[in-house]
């Protein structure tokens, strides 16, 4: 069996932010655990330089 993590965060977007989402399909025993950090192109999201581009998203809830 398996289970969805879905990271959701709000972009750099301007005048209006929008909602960003990536999923993740986990395996059952990974329940419980703690869910890893997920890394993200910044620059495709309005959220950082080319040159510095790389971003994370670490789980909160």
């Amino acid at each position: 069996m398996t289970f969805k993590a879905e990271y959701i965060w709000i972009d750099g977007t301007e005048p209006t932010a929008r909602l960003r989402s990536k999923t993740k399909i986990m395996a059952d025993d990974a329940k419980g655990a703690e869910l890893p950090i997920w890394g993200f192109d910044g620059s495709s999201t309005n959220q950082a330089e080319g040159h510095a581009s790389d971003r994370v998203l670490k789980p909160v809830a």
